[in-house]
Formats: C-alpha cells, sequence, structure tokens
C-alpha cells in the first residue's frame, strides 16, 4: 500500500475551490508544464473515480487538506473522514496571522477532532500577511504540535504561490533546530532551493520532504530522486499532487526511478513515520 501525502479530493468546497470549470485550462497549462496529465477524475469531479484511481496505482491511503485562500474550508474535512475513513487522513488548514483561531483550530480539529494533523502555508501569495518559516508568530504553533506529537505539512516553495525569498533555507533550519522533535513534511519540498533543503533533512531525521510535481519533470527534480534512492531514503515521501497529476503517472515515475529496496520506505514508510503510525 502507497501513501499519498498530498491530493485534494473532489469533495465539498475542494470541488468549486480547485475543480470549477473555468479553471481547467489554467489547471492543464500547469500540469503541461511538468509533462503531466490531470487526472480524469478531475473532469468529472467524481469521487468514485478518483478512489478508482487512487486502487490502480496502488495507493490505500491520503492526505487530504483544504487550501482555505482558494475558499477550500476545514468544514468539509469531518465529513470527508466519516464517509471514506479507511482511504484519507485529514489535515486542518490553519491561518496563523489569527493565532487565537488556529490554536483554537488545532484543539477542535485535532486535540479533539478527527485530523490527524494541520497544513499551513503562511508564505503563499493567497496569505493576508505572508510570514516566513521562522517568524516568531508561528513558534506557538510549532510548540503545541511538537508538545502533542501533531505532524505539519507545510507548503513551502514552488514555481507558483510565493516570491523565494519568503522561503530561504536558513529559516527551516532555524526551525528544525529549535524545535527537533517536530515532525515537518514539506509540499513541494523548497524548490528553488533544492540542494540546500536536502542538506537540511539528511541532518534532521523528523524533518520529511514531498517534493511531488517537483520530483517528476522539473529543474532539480533528479536531485531529489538521488537523495531519495542514497542519502535521504528516511526523509523523501510521496506526494501526488493530484488531480494536478493523475496518480497512475506519478506512482509509475517513481516506481521507475527508485530503486526497489527502498521503494517501500518512499511510498509509505516514511509517510507512517511522519504521521507517527508507523
Amino acid at each position: 500500500m502507497y501513501i499519498d501525502t498530498r491530493l485534494r479530493p473532489p469533495y465539498g468546497s475542494f470541488i468549486e475551490g480547485f475543480y470549477a470549470k473555468e479553471k481547467w485550462a489554467v489547471r492543464e497549462n500547469f500540469a503541461e508544464q511538468f509533462g503531466m496529465k490531470l487526472s480524469p477524475s478531475f473532469y468529472e469531479a467524481s469521487m468514485d473515480l478518483c478512489l478508482a484511481e487512487m486502487a490502480e496505482a496502488g495507493i490505500g491511503l491520503a492526505i487530504a487538506a483544504p487550501r482555505r485562500g482558494w475558499g477550500i474550508g476545514n468544514e468539509d474535512i469531518p465529513q470527508l473522514l466519516e464517509a471514506y475513513p479507511d482511504k484519507f487522513i485529514g489535515f486542518a488548514t490553519l491561518i496563523p496571522t489569527d493565532l487565537e483561531a488556529a490554536l483554537q483550530e488545532i484543539q477542535d480539529y485535532v486535540l479533539d477532532g478527527p485530523c490527524t494533523g494541520i497544513y499551513m502555508e503562511p508564505a503563499h501569495d493567497t496569505a493576508k500577511e505572508k510570514m516566513t518559516i521562522d517568524d516568531e508568530r508561528l513558534y506557538p504553533i510549532y510548540q503545541t504540535c511538537s508538545e502533542h506529537d501533531i505532524p505539519i505539512s507545510y507548503g513551502y516553495g514552488g514555481f507558483i504561490g510565493t516570491d523565494f525569498i519568503w522561503q530561504k533555507p536558513e529559516g527551516l533550519l532555524q526551525v528544525v533546530k529549535d524545535f527537533p522533535n517536530l515532525h515537518l513534511n514539506l509540499n513541494h519540498a523548497g524548490f528553488p532551493y533544492v540542494l540546500q533543503t536536502l542538506h537540511i533533512a539528511y541532518r534532521n531525521k523528523n524533518l520529511f520532504l514531498s517534493p511531488d510535481l517537483y520530483s517528476f519533470h522539473a529543474p532539480g527534480c533528479q536531485d531529489y530522486i538521488e537523495a531519495a534512492n542514497r542519502l535521504l531514503t528516511n526523509n523523501i515521501t510521496f506526494g501526488s499532487a493530484y488531480p494536478l497529476v493523475d496518480f497512475r503517472m506519478g506512482v509509475k515515475i517513481y516506481e521507475e526511478k527508485i530503486r526497489p529496496e527502498v521503494l517501500d520506505k518512499i511510498m509509505c514508510g516514511n509517510a507512517k513515520r511522519f504521521l507517527g503510525i508507523a
């Protein structure tokens, strides 16, 4: 069984926020830039097709996290988990500029609710006020998650969504030094600071990297693959970026490029460690 650490299922507000027909051309263009194609289930916005594609690709479990800046709210996650309890792991997305509300959502959705972890992307262009990863205003969130063993998925890097100056590796290095027990998984894996991010992960066992799109056909993608095969076999996780990538295409690339003896770690074991279910 494979675990997908990054997808947006066609469910509830995800449909309006990501699958709307007027956004098809934008999604298609972005996927094509990475040499990929959208899943057939994208055009149907069908959960049945999504689950069938997951099964065909060998994905048995996937992390679903909203993107608040696109109008995708946390409210749908409990219903998704109730409807598909064996297929999805819910992460509540925080807006950290309102610290009191963010801490309350950790309480409501994770500590007292069905979610396993939290998702943040405070440097994204949709953020009302951008923050670097080492912004002191985020530290109470890190502290709470570290104390309660709550994993954090963090949008960190990429071509779109933020200027790279907001995601310099020095800030990441400071956070993992200050919170060595915090389980942190970086979506986009720090791109374009590929080598620097790989270096930091090599020295920190609880820092996980999910290159997702950037391990397929992007500049620097081979560095992620080489790291997964050798130096960082315990840190790289698989993220499909579905529906921007057909599950089967993403899995095929990893199965072809990752050494068989470490494939299970990359596709499942590391995600389990990140989630605390190993």
